[in-house]
């Protein structure tokens, strides 16, 4: 009886284990996939106004509202144009990424913090996205954790 209670407790901490870190998977796709959509929006506003938004308050940007000059900070939307209706936010409402206006407007970085910090594309983004290639005032500090993209 021992035996098999000591198997059960085994079992039930390798399954807890499984499902926590699958919820951090998932939570983690989910934040990937929403900051691709916000490069998406982004692309779009430079296709109309011909540069990316500048820097807001560093954690939003500017290009909201009818002229374009007020921080967005639920979604996306500029001279009643709507790129994106909501913004990636965390459970407190914050959104949940950084952006960074680079050189003038004609690039960008965005930076979202990830639970699992051994997923592979962590490494990926950062190299693809390197901070120095990026000309701004902002001061970015690229964690061992953060998803990186770039506009270009």
């Amino acid at each position: 009886l021992l035996i098999v209670i000591t198997i059960l407790g085994i079992l039930a901490a390798l399954i807890t284990t499984n499902l926590v870190g699958g919820r951090e998977r998932a939570q983690d796709t989910r934040k990937k996939q929403n900051l691709t959509q916000l490069k998406l929006s982004l692309h779009l506003y430079y296709t109309d106004y011909g540069h990316f938004p500048p820097p807001g308050n560093g954690i939003n940007f500017l290009g909201c509202g009818a002229n374009g000059n007020s921080n967005c900070t639920t979604s996306f939307t500029a001279g009643g144009k709507e790129y994106l209706s909501k913004l990636p936010q965390n459970s407190g409402g914050q959104n949940e990424f950084r952006y960074y206006s680079c050189n003038d407007g004609d690039d960008f970085r965005l930076k979202i913090n990830l639970s699992n910090a051994s997923d592979s594309e962590i490494i990926e983004s950062q190299a693809r996205c390197p901070v120095d290639t990026c000309v701004t005032t902002q001061n970015i500090n690229i964690g061992a954790s953060d998803y990186v993209l770039c506009g270009n």
